[in-house]
Formats: C-alpha cells, sequence, structure tokens
C-alpha cells in the first residue's frame, strides 16, 4: 500500500513536473523555453496635460501587479508613487549618463498573451520637459533584460519549491515504509 503511494507520489510529481502543451509550456503558461525578443518599442504618456515620448520594453509571462513590484527591484533608489493612471519617480539615475532624471511609467497588461508592456518617459527633473528617450534606448533595454530576468528567477523559485516538497513528501513515504517493514 504505501510502496503504491510512494510510486503515485513520484509519478504526479513527475508528470507535473514535465506536462508541456503544443506550445511548450507548463499549465500554468510557463513556457520551458526563451524564444522571445525584447525590442524597445515607441509610445506616449500624457502627464497632466503634456503628451511625452515614451520608450516600451516587454516584459513576458508577468502580470502588471509583477512588473510594478519588480521595477523597485531593478531601478534601486526610485521610489515611484501612483498619479493617475501613471507613475512618477523622482530624482532617479538611470541611464548611461548618471544625472537624475524624473521617470513615468506606466504598466498596460495583455492577459491574452500574459506579457506586460512597461512604458518609460524620461523627464528634466522637475518639469514636464520630456528628454530625448531615443538616448537611453539602450538602458531601457537592459532594464527589459533585467525585468525578464528576475521574472524567469522567480518562476525557478516557485518551480523549485514544488519539487523540494514533492521530493519531501517522497522521502517522508520511503521512511515511513521502511519503518513498516521493520
Amino acid at each position: 500500500m504505501t510502496t503504491s503511494r510512494t510510486t503515485y507520489t513520484l509519478a504526479l510529481a513527475l508528470v507535473a513536473a514535465t506536462t508541456v502543451n503544443a506550445q511548450n509550456a507548463l499549465k500554468d503558461g510557463t513556457t520551458l523555453q526563451w524564444d522571445k525578443e525584447i525590442a524597445v518599442g515607441m509610445d506616449s504618456l500624457r502627464n497632466d496635460s503634456v503628451t511625452v515620448a515614451a520608450r516600451t520594453v516587454p516584459v513576458f509571462e508577468a502580470s502588471a501587479a509583477q512588473v510594478t513590484g519588480l521595477m523597485k527591484t531593478v531601478m534601486p533608489g526610485a521610489a515611484f508613487k501612483k498619479q493617475g493612471d501613471l507613475q512618477k519617480a523622482v530624482g532617479v539615475n538611470f541611464g548611461p549618463a548618471g544625472t537624475p532624471l524624473d521617470v513615468l511609467a506606466r504598466v498596460a497588461q495583455d492577459k491574452k498573451s500574459g506579457t506586460s508592456t512597461l512604458a518609460l518617459a524620461f523627464l528634466q527633473p522637475g518639469t514636464s520637459t520630456s528628454l530625448d528617450p531615443a538616448s537611453l534606448q539602450p538602458a531601457v533595454r537592459d532594464l527589459g533584460v533585467q525585468l525578464n530576468k528576475a521574472v524567469v528567477q522567480g518562476q525557478l523559485n516557485t518551480w523549485t519549491a514544488k519539487l523540494d516538497k514533492a521530493g519531501s513528501k517522497t522521502e517522508s513515504a520511503t521512511q515511513s515504509q521502511d519503518k513498516a517493514q521493520g
């Protein structure tokens, strides 16, 4: 009986860890192969009555809330505060120049594709005057790479915890079986 339960638990853990659909993804939407491109796009953000140029970057397999939380991790020192539909951080050291900028951010989520898009606009400190986003494009792409890496690391941590838990249960069942057999 215990041997059957142990075998069943092992089989269930193995199936759960390796079940894939036709898109090479797990049931929770986690892809098993990275085939995505992190490309910087163009957009605009409306700040008060002024529309400013922005750069966008996709964050795959992440919700808008998850991206917002990760921004605090990958942009240390940036204290984003809600300002209408946008988030604003003042005095952020961003990009190669290293001079403080004000940053406007908006995260939009496409639930169907599981992708969130982060739009960033850069302003001269204390003004609503837009800075040239083209010069910051490489830094925006680097930020996108960091955000996507953080999402993947979170997925790895989740699956490691699940597999460790399954391994612990299996080990416990094996010990119980050994004890029962004397």
